[in-house]
This record gives C-alpha cells, structure tokens and sequence, in this order.
C-alpha cells in the first residue's frame, strides 16, 4: 500500500502538467469544443476529489469532506453553465442559476478549510477568522474597484455577474490564506496543503477573470481563464491524491501566521488580475480614479502586511510561552516530587503524570475525588485539620509528613506542602507539593528504634523505659502501675563458664519468655546486662502484681538448651509500686532493685515487694557509703589482727587482718542516720555494692604486708609467721589483682608465701576464667589461698581439688558444738581426712571453749584460731603479746 501511494505522488505532478497542457492545446481548438471540455472536466474533477478521500481516509476528515462538498456543488454550477450555453445559448436562465449554485458551495470550502486549520481552542479560532475577515474585506474592497464599479459607470447597472465575480475572487482569497498559513507554519507544512492552496486561488482567480472578461464579451477568446480553471481543477484533485493528505488533519498550535508569502500571494494576484482586464481594454476607463484605486490597494496591502507582522510577533511571544510551559511541564512530569491542584474541599483537579509512581494511584484515578481518600486513617485527622488552616489564610503555607493509604504493599510516607493559592486567578487552587519519603522514614524509625531499643533482645532499653515511667509518674493517678526489677541469678558463671555467645543466646531466650509471660500486661524492657524491668501501668495493686512476678519465676524455671549444656534462668525480681505522687522513674527504680537485692538475700530464685519502712536503711547505707569513701580518703581505717595458733604447742603462726573502723567520728552531722559503728559484715556489703572494694582491697593488702614486715623486724625468731588476707571474689575476677600482690610483696620486702589470701566458696560458684587466672597467678608467685567457711557453700569437694589452695578453714558453725555432738565431729573428721589426702592445711575457725580444743586435736586438727586464743587486735598489741611471750621464754 505505502509503495502504491508513493508511485502516485510521483505521477501527481506529470498529472498536472498534462491537464494545463491540454487547457493550452484545447485554445486552439474550434470554439465547439470549449463548452464540452468545461463539461468533462467539472464532472471528472468532483468524482477524482471524492476517490482521493476515499483512498486515502484521513483522519479527522470532516474539513476535506466539506472541501469536497463544496467543491462538488461549485462544480454542478459549471456543469449547469455549460449546459446551458452549449444547448441553449446566451442570454438564458442557466448563467444565473449556475452562478449561483456555484456561489452555495464555497462557504463549505471555506467552512473545510477553517476545519483544517483549526486549533481546538474556540477563542483562538475566532481571533483567526476575524484576522482573515479583514483582509477578505480589504480584498473585496479591491474587488469593488476593479470589477463593480467600473461596469457601474460603464453600463449604469451592476450585473449579478459582476457581484459573483467580486465573491468568487474574495473567498478564494480567504481559504488561499488560511491554507498557506497553515502550511507555512513550522511542522506542518504538506505538499497536499500547498496543492490545496494553488487550487483555491486559481480557481478564484479563473473565476474572477472569467466573469470580469464576460462584461464585454471578451471570454471566448481568452485562454488563460480555461489554463486557470484546468490548474484549479488538477491541483485540487492532487491534494486530495497526495498522501501528504494524512498529515493535514487539525493540530494544537495556533494557525494564525500570516508570513510575507501572504502578502505577496494576494498582492501579485490583485495586480495581475487589473493588469490583465487593464490590456483587455476592460479597465481602467478615463474615469475611473486611477489613484484612489491605488491607494485603497496599497492601504490593503499594508494592512495585510502589519497584520502579518504583529501576528508574527504574538506568534513569537506565544512559541516562548509554549516552550517554556512545555518545559515546566517536563519538569514536573519527570520530577521526583509530585504536584496535585486541589480546591477549597480538597476535590483533586489536576495533577502531574507521576502521581502513580508515588501514591500508587494514577491522577486519573484521583480527579475528582477528594485528596483525604490518599491520607491514611490514622494521620487523617491531622492532615484535613491542617488543610483547613491552609484554605483559611490566603497564601498560607504549611508542611508536614504523612502515611498514604495502604493500597495493599507496605505503607508509604510522603513529605507534603501545602500552597494556598485560591486567590491567584492563573492557578486558583491549593497547590500540593509532595514527595515520596518511605526509605527515609524507615531509616529515621530504623535510627529511633536503635536509640530506644537493645540491640540483642530487641526489647526496649533503659530510655524508653524511662520515657515510660515519666509518664506514668507524671500523668497517671497513683496506685495503678509497678515495676517488676528482674536479675538472672548465677549469670556470670553461665557467661564465663560457656562463653559470652551462649550468654547472649539465653539472655534472648529469656527475652522472649518475659514477653510471653507478660503479653499486654506490662512493657519488657532490659536495662542491660543481666537485668530486665517489667512496666506494668494497669495492675489491680500488690496482689496482681505478684501475680505477674510469680507467672514469670515459672516461665524461667524451664531448662534453655545452650548447645551441649541445658541451664536454668532463675532470676530474683524486686517489685515496686507507684503508689505516691511522689515518685519518680528513679525512685521507682531503686526501690525495685533493692527489693531485688532482698530477694536475693534470701535464697534467689524469687520475688519480694518493696516495703517502704527499708527506706531508712537505704538512708543508712548511703551514709555508710559516704562514710567509707572518706574514710580512705584520709587514712582513717586500720587492721586488727587475730591469731592463727598451734594447738600442740600453743605457738603463734600467724594472724588474720580484720578490717575496723577507728575513732568515732563517722556519725554526727556529717552523717547523721550513722551513730554507730558498722560491723565488718556491712562495711564489705557496703563496699562491694559501691565499687569501693576495689581501692579497699587494695589498701588492705599493701597495709597487711607493711604491718607482717613490721613486725617480722620488731620480734625476732618468728621468721615463720604468715598474715592471712580475706579477698572479695569480685576483687580476684579484675584484671590486675595479682600485680597489685606482687607490687604489696615487694614494698614491704617480705617472702610471698608469709601471704595467705582467703576466699569464700562463693568463689567456686561464681567462677570465671579472670579468677582462674588470678589465683593461678598468685600461686605462682608462691601466696598461699585458703578457701575461707568451707561447708556453708554449693561447691562440691571434689572443687578443692581444681582450684590451687593450699588451706582450709572449717567454718565455725561445725565447731560451735564439737563436745559431744557425733554428726557435727563426723563433719570435721571428713573434712580433716579429706585434707590430709589432699595435702591441704586445715585451720579450725570460732574456737572458744577448751573442749572445742581438746576434740578438735583428738580429731587430729593442729591449726585453730577463735576467742579462746585472743581477739583481732591492733598491731602495737600484737607487738606487745609476742614480746612478753618471748620474754617468757627466755
């Protein structure tokens, strides 16, 4: 097909060229067959125009449907002319009645060739045919001149001719010049349009000529009205033979360009019809006003050209507009942020070709719906109260992030403004700017989830669960709400015995239980560590709040398999209530982690409820704390020291250093809840919860060794003597304790195995791989470790045997009642047997009574220390009692 179209464009010109040769040819022919030859070709031309239609099929062709429609009819009023004068003759009713029926079918070749140039936009279409209006009247104008007046003052009447003529010409104009501007704008330009415009002005032009010539019956023999009419005829059949033909249908710019060609077209054509009637000797006569005419078509011709020219420069002006709105319109289709034009109830009614990628909907979903529909419920309120305040203030602006709703992927975030330009008549909407911020939201919640939650369990952390509290404390009545302070019991040991992996895996294990336990009755925070804290802010007092903590103890109870190993996660929980206005996070929170400090006290593995009355125990305890810490400060502590005596020879090995207070300046003003003297119990309770056992130990080792090297120099002949040091467990698990010895031993210049340091069985239970290595260390350097109250703690004997002790300390509850008491001496007996196949030194601890004395050397023990032998006293009294001792002797 498109081969077929293109071999007859190409034989379209030869076509033409062929048709006006024969017009030429036909002139010399007998005037005979002049008539027949009109008739021909006004009956092939109209049957050629409608084939070209049909084989073609433009679209939109209603403007060349009416072209050839009016073509058609101009055409029956030749045929009509030519009948009549070729049977008749002139001087009939056929030239009339033809003339007319040909003046009926130009206004539908002037209504399809508006159609052809028409934009689609109705004002701008009506500002076009006013332009062509007034050059067709300047035209007709001419017309006047040229053809009408003269027959008037010729022949003293006007001929309908002569006004057909005027008509003919002056139309043929007008569509000249729209097809022409049409054609000469930019892009869209066709050969089919040109082939148009030819056959327009020709034919008006063979017309005009030919009624003009008809006044003094000059038209029989004047050729170029047949040459005329034969190129009209052609040309208009080609245009609509011409593929171009498809191109020509209606386009969106404004057709109203009326380029130099214009002019020049109607200026040329105006003077070659007057010059050609003019060497006719049709025109002008002597009376005609020569210049008036030629001034009247130079005013037109004028009028023509500054038309032109200021269409031109609108047309200018318009391209700009039209590039730089083409240019915002691209930015804004392909921009990242989207723009929505809403009235002032929020009805969407316009919005730019990215919308779907952003809301999910496209905007010819949105148009016409309210823009609340994309807002998520849950954000609605606030976004349509925002809305609001926009529409109320002219140009008010206002920002703002909000969800879309869900349209079945994950929910999306978009960042917003909203522009009130309701009284901006070029816009007269609110303008919605907005953009997709789902990645950047996630990553901010990603960002504020890591600040208030733990990394490992994924519980919330210390400041959320503060956030909690203040809100609790600060916006809920008293009595409603409790915290549940929660410590694994034994978790060191689990963490150092199987490593900090196995650690981690039960401490999310016990994540999870707390939250199944604890479901919507409380929140489930971990404050780090080992610790957790249950919020419950709706519970129905004490009762319930046990309740929860009892549920949890059971839920711990069940084994967690660590790899190879199963383990229990029993934990002691302290309970509070919020039960003042008073409280606070941090009141809340202490009186639940003493409550849980009671719990533990009393076996672990349980729970106790904050009583308010340990609030003057704490009082005291932080008083005890204060006191102790300055106490080091100044140097205001000492060792007493109790013998560690041979119960064969009743000589003196060694002695025990006791920590003690001195003076009695800790209470008074400066500490007014302490009026008494704590015992050693409190002060290393104390210490060890404060941190300050470490600088205590410290200083109780460098001041024991000082003290044995004193002494060693003050009494000589007891080169064997030994101190003997108790040791925290948490001091023996800090990285440094055993250069902390050794820098002791050295500053006092004294053997290292005159050093004995006691541990409790605690020790073995809660035992890590820094204390192992500590103890090996102090072994090494050659201190001696005693295993200080053996038999009150969980260790098996076989530990003895693991750990590198050199002695044992019976613990004074099995000597109390050595008199008499088999089950309490089987205990002894076993432990001395257990000893001596262990090669471990035994020393009996709270010896006070002769027959403790008397059994304890039956039973093969040879080391005791207790009352019966002396009291922990200051070392200038144990100088004293060695000297007199060795003065005895002497």
């Amino acid at each position: 097909m498109r081969r077929t179209r293109t071999m007859t464009a190409a034989r379209l010109p030869m076509g033409v060229v062929l048709l006006v040769s024969a017009a030429v040819l036909h002139s010399r022919l007998p005037p005979s067959w002049h008539l027949p030859w009109v008739l021909v070709i006004a009956i092939v031309a109209p049957l050629s125009v409608w084939g070209g239609i049909r084989h073609n099929d433009p679209p939109r062709s209603a403007g060349w449907h009416h072209v050839a429609a009016g073509f058609s009819v101009y055409c029956v009023g030749e045929v009509i002319v030519a009948l009549d004068l070729l049977l008749v003759g002139p001087g009939h009713w056929g030239k009339p009645v033809g003339t007319a029926v040909g003046m009926i079918g130009w206004p539908f070749v002037v209504s399809g060739a508006r159609r052809m140039v028409a934009s689609g936009q109705a004002h701008l279409d009506r500002e076009a045919l006013l332009d062509a209006a007034i050059i067709t009247v300047g035209v007709a104008y001419v017309g006047w001149y040229t053809v009408i007046l003269p027959q008037v003052e010729r022949n003293g009447f006007l001929e309908f001719s002569a006004l057909a003529s005027t008509a003919f010409w002056t139309l043929s104009v007008l569509v000249f010049g729209l097809l022409v501007a049409k054609a000469m704008s930019p892009g869209a330009w066709s050969p089919s349009l040109g082939l148009f415009a030819i056959a327009a002005i020709t034919g008006g032009s063979s017309a005009a000529i030919y009624r003009g010539l008809e006044f003094d019956h000059a038209w029989q023999s004047a050729p170029i009205t047949r040459i005329t009419m034969a190129v009209a005829f052609a040309a208009i059949a080609a245009a609509t033979r011409h593929p171009s033909m498809l191109a020509s249908a209606p386009r969106d710019r404004d057709p109203r360009i009326w380029p130099p060609i214009v002019v020049v077209g109607v200026g040329v054509s105006v003077l070659c019809v007057g010059l050609f009637l003019a060497a006719l000797g049709v025109l002008p006569a002597p009376e005609v006003d020569i210049p008036g005419m030629s001034a009247s078509g130079v005013v037109v011709v004028l009028l023509v050209a500054r038309i032109g020219l200021t269409l031109r420069a609108r047309e200018d002006a318009k391209s700009e507009i039209t590039r730089k709105e083409a240019r915002y319109r691209s930015l804004v289709e392909h921009a990242f942020d989207g723009t929505l034009l809403a009235d002032r109830d929020g009805i969407v009614r316009w919005g730019s070709g990215n919308t779907g990628s952003v809301t999910g909907r496209g905007i010819d979903q949105m148009r016409d719906r309210s823009l609340f529909e994309e807002v998520d419920p849950r954000d609605l309120e606030r976004f349509v109260d925002e809305f609001q305040q926009c529409v109320a203030v002219p140009d008010a602006r206002m920002r703002g992030t909000t969800r879309l709703a869900p349209t079945g992927g994950a929910a999306r975030w978009i960042e917003y403004s909203l522009v009130n330009q309701l009284d901006n008549e070029a816009v007269a909407s609110v303008v919605v700017n907005y953009r997709d911020v789902t990645d950047q939201q996630q990553a901010r919640e990603a960002l504020v989830h890591q600040a208030t939650h733990d990394q490992l369990t994924g519980l919330p952390n210390r400041q959320q669960l503060i956030d909690r509290l203040e809100v609790v404390t600060t916006q809920r009545a008293p009595g409603r709400a409790a915290v549940l302070f929660l410590d694994l019991d034994h978790f060191k040991v689990i963490n150092d015995s199987l490593g900090h992996q196995a650690g981690d895996k039960l401490l999310v294990a016990v994540a999870e239980r707390l939250r199944r336990v604890v479901a919507d009755r409380g929140t489930v925070a971990r404050l780090g560590g080992d610790e957790f804290v249950i919020l419950c802010e709706d519970v129905g007092g004490s009762v319930e709040a046990v309740a929860i903590a009892g549920d949890i103890c059971d839920a711990l109870d069940a084994t967690v398999p660590l790899g190879a190993h199963e383990v229990s996660a029993h934990a002691s929980i302290g309970v509070a209530l919020h039960t003042t206005a008073e409280d606070t996070p941090v009141s809340l929170l202490r009186e639940a982690d003493t409550a849980m400090y009671r719990a533990k006290e009393q076996g672990r593995n349980g729970f106790v409820v904050y009583d308010g009355s340990w609030a003057a125990s704490t009082a005291t305890r932080l008083s005890l704390e204060g006191a102790l810490r300055r106490a080091l400060e100044q140097d205001r502590l000492e060792l007493h020291y109790q013998p560690i005596v041979d119960l064969v020879s009743g000589r003196t090995l060694g002695f025990e250093a006791l920590l003690r207070w001195t003076g009695d300046t800790l209470g008074g003003s400066t500490h007014p809840t302490l009026v008494r003297r704590p015992t050693p119990l409190e002060v290393i309770t104390v210490a060890e919860e404060s941190g300050l056992i470490y600088p205590l130990g410290e200083w109780v080792v460098q001041r024991a060794c000082t003290d044995l090297a004193h002494l060693l120099h003050r009494t000589d002949g007891n080169d064997d003597l030994f101190v003997s040091v108790n040791v925290s467990g948490l001091q023996l698990r800090r990285h440094g304790f055993g250069h902390v010895v050794h820098e002791a031993l050295v500053a006092s210049d004294i053997p290292a195995d005159r050093l004995m340091i006691e541990l409790t069985e605690s020790v073995l239970v809660e035992q890590s791989s820094a204390a192992q290595e500590t103890m090996g260390e102090l072994r090494r350097q050659g201190v001696r470790l005693a295993m200080d109250d053996f038999g009150t703690g969980y260790s098996a004997l076989t530990n003895l045997k693991r750990f590198p002790f050199t002695t044992v300390k019976i613990d004074r509850g099995f000597v109390e009642d050595l008199d008499g008491h088999d089950a309490d001496s089987g205990v002894v007996r076993a432990v001395l047997g257990m000893a001596a196949a262990l090669d471990l030194q035994v020393v009996a601890e709270g010896v006070s009574t002769d027959a403790q004395r008397r059994a304890l050397e039956q039973l093969g023990c040879t080391r005791a220390q207790g009352y019966l032998f002396g009291r922990a006293v200051p070392l200038d009294d144990v100088i004293a009692s060695l000297e007199a001792a060795a003065a005895r002797t002497a």
